[in-house]
């Protein structure tokens, strides 16, 4: 039957620009109540193009909303709906997602937030999750030049690291710039559900990727 390769393609990744902005997602706004933080007209379209980045939410005041939880739904760097809970921040602190977001739909607050609040993006430097491929392929080969930070683990997915199907992870060796180009599977690694990348705080300089498409 073949070995189901459609046509060998290659994608070159470098680390994400955006900026911090601690409103892109939602303006300041105060809640009387439970419901819906309202969404900037930039909520779909804060982080690149099959990027994703982490959502912060900060506090205004002085009241502490740790007891109130804000869930976050959107979609990751593939375009697959992710959600989480996140408990709110203390005063003006800033409370960050453990998932990276391209878009946000909602943000369900579970009560009123006294003081206001307001949801914004991670820089892109903090950590982004790039799509590679956002259908069914395989991973068949990568090289890349790391950054000088030592044991830096970088992530592929299946779905998306929301998703939580961890396919293949490569470790930083030293702490110098490296170029690394680590053996692969015979026959590539599988995502069939699309694939993607997590990059960290100084993980590569730039890292391309060969995959079925």
């Amino acid at each position: 039957m073949g070995n189901g390769i459609v046509s060998p393609k290659s994608k070159t990744l470098v680390p994400d620009t955006t900026s911090a902005d601690d409103d892109s997602v939602a303006a300041t706004q105060t809640l009387g109540g439970a419901g819906d933080m309202t969404l900037a007209g930039t909520a779909a379209s804060f982080a690149p193009t099959g990027v994703g980045l982490f959502v912060t939410i900060k506090g205004d005041g002085s009241t502490n909303l740790t007891s109130t939880t804000f869930t976050v739904t959107g979609t990751n760097a593939l375009g697959h709906e992710c959600s989480e809970v996140m408990a709110g921040p203390n005063a003006t602190a800033t409370v960050t997602s453990t998932l990276k977001y391209n878009t946000v739909t909602q943000i369900a607050v579970s009560g009123g937030t006294t003081t206001a609040v307001r949801a914004g993006n991670a820089a892109g430097s903090g950590g982004s999750e790039h799509s590679i491929f956002n259908s069914r392929t395989r991973l068949r080969e990568l090289f890349g030049t790391t950054h000088a930070t030592a044991n830096t683990v970088t992530t592929f997915f299946n779905g998306g690291e929301s998703q939580g199907n961890e396919l293949f992870a490569i470790q930083n060796p030293v702490a110098t710039q490296t170029l690394i180009n680590p053996a692969s599977a015979h026959g590539g690694i599988l995502a069939d559900e699309g694939l993607s990348v997590n990059l960290p705080t100084n993980s590569f300089v730039s890292l391309t990727v060969y995959y079925d498409g």
